[in-house]
């Protein structure tokens, strides 16, 4: 899953160091620099980081005892201090003892595909959806993501020929249609036609919010929409982040893998290098690291986004259209609009992917598969805000099949139903 932290610090991207670029035929590509070594590091913490060459190196095929146990050695290290469910989970009952002893018991040779099945099955009863293998292929090509415990309900991919960018239109009089498909879109000149548009749609008197398929990303974005549309800051996201050098280890590793992929992608690159370089200066200054004992800091959105000064806010009614794909940061899209007067969601359950976050991801050192967790934490939804339960998602208030309202008139006379006066 991509960061919250990136989005929010554009800002700093020009600090960065340009790259070279490599020239294939007529087509330039960026090559992505070597990521930069900091004189000293803390010796407790030098055998979690990873190297731009590292992060590209293929998978194992076959995953032998040491193997093995080099990954769940990670595995022990790294869950206690660095992944934001472990004492949730020791909480529930989930014993984080025999899940590593169990997968130590193994013996003999294992596929690639046995091993990562084993792994997956040590940790489904967390029922936590961001919890994610990997594959990496020849050239560091990204296999597919899955997670450890997925929901067959939301086998099959999402539809692909909706836009990623976001649209507006008019639906009828008063009525307008946001489409957000896609909360991936990394610059703000994205957001900007949309943030621009705010003035213009506080007269509406419905907003239908399509967020099918919107598979997460970072909505930021839009909630700085909603607070310049509504005139409100709204104190409706909650999040408690661990805060330990080994999860601003994981930082870096998770800058070095973004700067092993989308190398076309100069922008990419450079906010990259520059937030890589950030922390592992940061870290090379620490002294004394605490690497056992996890500590946690709180965050409120609302902190963030101070709410413009509006002479006439929107005041009418959002209509919020989900389905089995919206999940992670669009299921904390779905729980602002839900704490807004009026909303009424529309549509099947969602992908219940939002107690934890902001992935991480660390090549286990045995296997060579990326294993994913989150270092942080919503600490309403994990409370069941709204009905909320990981695993099983958002219920709608009213259930439809999201594919009729691809209809106009099926999604007009949604509209009308739920804003007909109650007898």
């Amino acid at each position: 899953m991509l960061s919250r932290l990136l989005p929010r610090l554009l800002v700093l991207a020009a600090l960065a160091t340009p790259e070279a670029h490599a020239v294939v035929g007529e087509a330039a590509l960026v090559a992505p620099p070597a990521p930069f070594h900091a004189p000293v590091l803390p010796p407790a913490l030098a055998p979690f980081l990873q190297s731009w060459a590292e992060q590209r190196t293929p998978t194992a095929t076959a995953v032998n005892a040491a193997m093995r146990e080099a990954d769940v050695s990670f595995l022990e290290a790294t869950m206690p201090t660095a992944y934001a469910g472990y004492e949730a989970a020791s909480r529930a009952g989930f014993s984080w003892s025999a899940a590593f002893a169990g997968l130590r018991e193994l013996s003999g040779t294992l596929t690639i595909d046995e091993w990562q099945a084993r792994v997956a099955a040590a940790f489904s009863r967390l029922d936590d959806q961001h919890l994610g293998l990997q594959r990496i292929g020849e050239g560091g090509s990204l296999g597919a993501w899955s997670a450890v415990a997925p929901r067959p309900e939301r086998s099959g991919p999402p539809r692909r020929d909706r836009p990623r960018q976001p649209t507006e239109r008019r639906l009828a009089e008063g009525v307008h249609v946001l489409a957000i498909h896609d909360f991936f879109a990394r610059d703000q000149a994205t957001w900007k036609p949309l943030r621009d548009a705010a003035e213009r749609l506080r007269g509406a008197k419905t907003m239908v919010v399509d967020l099918r398929g919107n598979g997460g990303g970072d909505d930021d974005p839009f909630y700085r929409f909603l607070v310049d549309l509504t005139g409100k800051s709204i104190p409706t996201a909650r999040f408690r982040r661990l805060q330990t050098p080994l999860s601003q280890v994981a930082l870096v590793n998770l800058f070095t893998r973004y700067l092993s992929t989308n190398a076309a992608d100069r922008a990419w690159q450079e906010r990259s290098q520059h937030w890589h370089d950030v922390y592992l200066q940061r870290l090379a200054t620490t002294s004394a690291p605490n690497v056992t004992t996890p500590t946690w800091d709180e965050w409120d959105r609302a902190d963030s986004a101070a709410a413009p000064a509006v002479l006439q806010p929107f005041q009418g009614r959002f209509v919020v259209l989900v389905d089995r794909f919206c999940a992670s940061a669009c299921e904390l899209a779905v729980k602002t609009l839900k704490s807004l007067p009026g909303t009424v969601v529309a549509g099947e359950p969602t992908a219940g992917m939002a107690v934890y976050g902001d992935n991480f991801a660390r090549r286990m050192p045995g296997s060579g598969l990326a294993f994913f967790w989150g270092h942080w934490q919503e600490m309403d939804l994990a409370a069941g805000a709204y009905g909320f339960r990981e695993g099983k998602g958002f219920v709608p208030d009213v259930a439809v099949s999201p594919e009729s309202l691809d209809a106009d008139a099926e999604l007009l006379r949604l509209v009308f139903a739920v804003s007909a006066p109650k007898a």
